[in-house]
């Protein structure tokens, strides 16, 4: 029996799903999709009961009780957590897993494909030239978030700005971060849409991300 968290990629009709996720969500007993830390749940919910032919739960918060009755679950039979992307890059799944094994759960661990490699593949780039770096609150980008985005322009590579959590209002959030990005970093901003349900930013001060070949 364990604890599973599986990525699903990006896409809210499971487009990018792995055969590893697929088997670990048919293999659990329980399945609860992660509708808080990225846009386009209930497709991902509609697309998962369509695959899997039964219903799914729904995971609507990392509050204290509810990550107790999931462990406690779990010793009894698998219970998988579907997040979109990967399911430990900008979600708050880390704790739960340590939680889970604090308890003597055991926890496994499905990556998918995430914001950060999807969207250099969209915009045709190298990958190699960029560092990732996560924003908890686009409104209110933290000093010490901005400072990372600074770093990174300054070593001379690009960096590609995700976002941790569920955005209320996605466009108006993105267009103001992109903003103050493109002030407090003298830089150049291109958002990038992944599959129609999360946004990423390209932050660049130069060509530092060569177009791939």
């Amino acid at each position: 029996m364990a604890l599973l968290l599986v990525g699903l990629g990006p896409s809210p009709e499971l487009r990018d799903l792995t055969r590893r996720a697929e088997d670990a969500l048919r293999r659990a007993r329980r399945v609860l999709v992660d509708v808080f830390t990225a846009a386009g749940g209930e497709q991902r919910c509609a697309a998962l009961e369509h695959l899997l032919g039964r219903p799914v739960e729904t995971l609507i918060g990392p509050e204290a009780p509810l990550r107790a009755a999931l462990i406690e679950a779990a010793r009894s039979v698998d219970v998988a957590i579907a997040v979109a992307g990967d399911p430990l890059l900008a979600t708050p799944h880390g704790y739960l897993c340590q939680q889970a094994r604090q308890a003597g759960v055991v926890v496994e661990i499905v990556p998918g494909v995430s914001v950060a490699t999807a969207a250099p593949a969209l915009l045709g780039r190298d990958g190699a030239g960029q560092r990732v770096v996560v924003i908890e609150e686009l409104r209110a980008p933290r000093p010490g978030e901005l400072a990372r985005v600074v770093a990174v322009l300054d070593a001379g590579l690009a960096c590609l700005v995700i976002g941790a959590g569920r955005v209320d209002e996605p466009s108006a959030d993105w267009t103001e971060l992109a903003a103050v990005l493109a002030r407090a970093c003298r830089a150049q901003v291109e958002a990038v849409a992944i599959d129609g349900s999360d946004t990423a930013l390209l932050v660049t001060r130069t060509s530092a991300l060569p177009t791939a070949e």
